[in-house]
This record gives C-alpha cells, sequence and structure tokens, in this order.
C-alpha cells in the first residue's frame, strides 16, 4: 500500500468517525417496557436482579432459590460462578428465558405458563438460563486475554455460535432436570416426537435431526440435545462439555467443539449411539402395549399435518386445531368421510388447545402492545358453530386455558393477578 493510498485511507476513516452523531455500545436489545415503569433492584453475591414494581416477591424467591446452587450448578463446568444482572420482565403474557452476552445479562419473562409442567416457572427459568450463563463464562474465562481487550464481550458471544444449539439447549435442559425433582427430561410429552420416529424405524440422519425437515416432523433441538447430553453424561467424561469449552475458547480457529480428540468419537457416531441404546428400550416399552382399534378421521397428507384437542360433536364429527405447512393454525370441522372445512384462523394462540360446548368454541390468543414491545396479554375469543360469527370475550385482562360451561353461557379461566399469581376465573360467554 502506497503512501498516498494510506493517506486517503486514514482520511476517509476520520471523516466518517466525525460525522457519527451517536453510537450505542448495547446493539442487543430485546423487550422495551412503558416508559413510567419503576425499576428496584436485589443484590446477592452471584448477581444482581432487577425487577418492576410490585413484583418484589417474585424477585425474592427467585433469588433465594438461585443464589445456593449457583456453585452446584457450575461443577460440571469447572466453573466459579462470575457476577451478572437479571431481568425481569413482568408485564408480558408469553413465559420466556434468555441469555445474552453484548452486554452479558440474563433476560426473563416469568409469567406462569398454561404449558408448564410440576415445576415452578421461577424455578425452571433458574435452573435452565443460569446454567447458560455458566457455559458463557467457561467460554469467555478461556478466550485470550488479547482478544477479550480488543473485541470485548463480542468475541464470546460470536465464540458461541461455534457451539451447536443442541448441546447448549441440551445441556441448560438437563441441568433443570437434574437439580430439580421436575425438568422437561421427566415430560414423557417432551420426548414424544423422538419416541416415535425411533420405535416406527425411520431412520434420521444427525444432520436432519440438526437442521430440521420440511417433509417430517422432526424434534426439535432441544430435545436432541437433552437426550444427547444424557448419553454422555452416562456413557462418557460428565466434564465432557467444560473441556470441550475451554478447548474452544483457548482455539478459536478451530471454529467448534473437538470431539475426536476429548471423547474419541464424532459427534455422529455418539449421535448413533444414543438412537439405537434409546431405541431398544423405547421398542421394549411399546411392545408390552396393546393398542386398541382405531378408525382414522382424516386423509394423509403430503406434508406433516397435526390434528389438535380434538372436541366430538354429536354427529361424531370432530372440531379440532389444525398446523401444517401451507397454513397457519386454523380450527377445522372435520367430517366422519375425511373431508374437513376450515371455520377460523385464530391470531397467535397461549397455548394450542381449543374447548367445545354445544356450538361455542373458545380459545385463548396473545395480543401485543401496539407500543411497547415487553407488554402484551392474552385474550379469549368464541366462534359460534352456527353464525359462523367470532368474538373477542376480554380485551385487557390476561387469560389462559378456557373452558365453556355444558351450557356454554359461561367460561372459566385461568387469570394471572397483578403480583403474578394465578387464579381461577368466571367469566360471562356473551
Amino acid at each position: 500500500m502506497s503512501l498516498r493510498t494510506l493517506y486517503r485511507f486514514g482520511l476517509s476513516m476520520i471523516c466518517s468517525i466525525a460525522l457519527c452523531t451517536s453510537a450505542s455500545g448495547q446493539y442487543y436489545l430485546s423487550d422495551n417496557e412503558p416508559a413510567g415503569t419503576r425499576w428496584f433492584k436485589i443484590s446477592t453475591p452471584s448477581f444482581n436482579v432487577l425487577f418492576q414494581e410490585g413484583h418484589q416477591s417474585e424477585a425474592q424467591y427467585f433469588a433465594r432459590f438461585l443464589q445456593p446452587r449457583t456453585e452446584a450448578l457450575g461443577q460440571t463446568l469447572r466453573q466459579t460462578p462470575r457476577p451478572i444482572s437479571i431481568v425481569m420482565h413482568n408485564q408480558s403474557a408469553e413465559d420466556n428465558g434468555m441469555v445474552v452476552w453484548t452486554p452479558k445479562r440474563m433476560e426473563l419473562a416469568p409469567i406462569p405458563s398454561p404449558t408448564q409442567y410440576a415445576q415452578p416457572t421461577l424455578a425452571q427459568l433458574a435452573l435452565h438460563e443460569y446454567r447458560h450463563v455458566l457455559q458463557m463464562n467457561k467460554l469467555e474465562s478461556n478466550i485470550p486475554r488479547l482478544f477479550r481487550w480488543m473485541f470485548g464481550e463480542q468475541v464470546s458471544g460470536a465464540s458461541a455460535g461455534f457451539i451447536p444449539k443442541w448441546y447448549l439447549e441440551g445441556d441448560a435442559v438437563y441441568s433443570e432436570t437434574a437439580f430439580s425433582a421436575a425438568g422437561r427430561g421427566r415430560d414423557p410429552d417432551f420426548s414424544q416426537h423422538f419416541r416415535t420416529q425411533l420405535i416406527s424405524g425411520l431412520k434420521i440422519s444427525y444432520d436432519k435431526v440438526y437442521f430440521g425437515s420440511y417433509k417430517d416432523e422432526i424434534s426439535n433441538y432441544y430435545i436432541l440435545g437433552y437426550h444427547m447430553v444424557n448419553y454422555l453424561h452416562q456413557h462418557a467424561d460428565p466434564y465432557l462439555f467444560g473441556d470441550q469449552l475451554a478447548a474452544l475458547g483457548k482455539r478459536l480457529y478451530t471454529m467448534g467443539l473437538q470431539w475426536k480428540r476429548l471423547s474419541g468419537k464424532t459427534v455422529t457416531s455418539w449421535y448413533q449411539a444414543m438412537s439405537d441404546s434409546l431405541r431398544t428400550v423405547w421398542q421394549a416399552e411399546d411392545e408390552q402395549i396393546n393398542p386398541t382399534e382405531s378408525i382414522p378421521y382424516t386423509r394423509t397428507a403430503q406434508h406433516f399435518t397435526s390434528y389438535l384437542s380434538p372436541q366430538l360433536l354429536p354427529d361424531r364429527s370432530i372440531i379440532a386445531l389444525k398446523t401444517d405447512r401451507d397454513r397457519i393454525p386454523s380450527i377445522v370441522h372435520v367430517f366422519p368421510d375425511g373431508t374437513e372445512k376450515r371455520l377460523v384462523m385464530p391470531g397467535i394462540m397461549s397455548d394450542e388447545q381449543i374447548h367445545l360446548s354445544r356450538n361455542k368454541v373458545v380459545w385463548s390468543e396473545i395480543v401485543p402492545d401496539s407500543r411497547w414491545s415487553g407488554r402484551s396479554n392474552a385474550r379469549i375469543c368464541s366462534y359460534d358453530l352456527t353464525s359462523g360469527r367470532c368474538d373477542v370475550l376480554t380485551r385487557r385482562n390476561t387469560y389462559f386455558s378456557p373452558s365453556l360451561s355444558p351450557d356454554a353461557k359461561q367460561v372459566v379461566a385461568v387469570s394471572i393477578r397483578e403480583d403474578a399469581q394465578p387464579e381461577l376465573t368466571l367469566l360471562d360467554a356473551a
């Protein structure tokens, strides 16, 4: 590069910097709350919990539950917890949690979920998401200090992209299961798709089960990850994941986990061994079941199709929620001869459940706030089979899992109070 070229390049960089009117160090944003929201803080040796006014009891429960478990959660990673901020979003109707590293923090939306298994939502989020924090701490602590000085937390976040999602999430699901009496690993519904794939004789390669398919229904990386991590804990070194994270941090140029060097097998070999082991166990269990004879109502579809929450009408026809690859989910009327009629397409449903009584169907759907992405509610909607009319029964409060009375004149639903405690509420269906 000539001196003149270097001079021009330097001058253009100086002009570009001078023309910048604003800059933001935090480029990974999530939800934003209403401007008048007041925030409070609880500090522990391992983290700061930032919560909104009126939700102190939830923040205290979270802190009391998680703090004594931080050391145990990092044991198999050989990682000591480092301080981190935990932000609780208490105005969302969707439960969620995530850990981000630019800047590093944990964000939670801890509303009780209508599909939650027998474990408090805050406990599940604590065990799952804090394991992600420890994963990132392990990776970051082994990245050369020069890289951390030059690129800050961005180098840790970028390095995590080399770790398969199934390993990150599977390890966290294993954590929520191993450190509690519940967890998704103990929920039969969690493994249902994967179990069906294996005992049906369907041969699915590692790449297909990891990346998914537009033709077949493939288990997501949470399910694959849990069973892989569980198998590795039983048949390999329980410290394998921590060693892999350390090796990746020290050798970023490898751009991935070092399976062959650290475990003696490739990842596809471990997947095949895990699949064969589970297939043997699940086939033996399946052979002990004597299924009753069933008559299929629906026709074979070209792509994977589900009919969920079926409700039987007196004429032997069925109202169900249909999901497939071609259209957004819709409520359909399925007749005994296999023909069907599309009735209504609901919004973003809070769960995949509908309820029928007489000629009325009800369900719950999520409604985002038009201004603040951190605020949403869940409303109850109804559809009249006779008139074909769709109504919104509630608008502002949050209601889940509605059920109609036998005469279809009342609706009972789970509502969420201001202190995030659930309660049953009776509503007029009209």
